[in-house]
């Protein structure tokens, strides 16, 4: 597999409070413990990219600030590893979509666990396309 598409470029970041509030009143939702992603598709985006993703931990579920800077990184390498094959049917079916990955659990996971769960969501998406 080729190093470059292994990257999380910038042009992929979600960063639009508008984008993000129509995601929760227009978007669709998936959950596989601890994280739910929730997604829509759209026309345009404002970058050249195929998706645009964000990671949110609430911090209503966890307190503390390092934990959940923690647990964003680790959704967001989990992310990175897998995000190819999402890359690849986006691109043959010409689709572009927004996402937000939340982490549901009350306390912190491990990395296999979160990356196994990212596995399971972003094969239900593609499946889903």
């Amino acid at each position: 597999m080729n190093p470059a598409s292994f990257i999380f470029p910038v042009q992929e970041r979600l960063k639009s409070r508008k984008a993000i509030q129509s995601l929760f009143t227009e978007g669709q939702s998936h959950a596989k413990f601890p994280v739910r992603i929730v997604y829509k598709e759209v026309e345009e985006l404002s970058t050249d990219a195929v998706f645009q993703v964000s990671f949110v931990v609430p911090a209503k579920k966890i307190k503390k600030a390092t934990l959940r800077n923690l647990i964003r990184r680790r959704m967001k390498e989990a992310f990175r590893l897998e995000a190819q094959i999402v890359r690849d049917q986006l691109k043959v079916q010409e689709k572009k979509i927004q996402a937000l990955f939340i982490f549901t659990a009350d306390e912190e996971k491990d990395y296999k666990t979160i990356l196994s769960s990212m596995q399971k969501i972003l094969k239900q998406l593609v499946y889903q396309l």
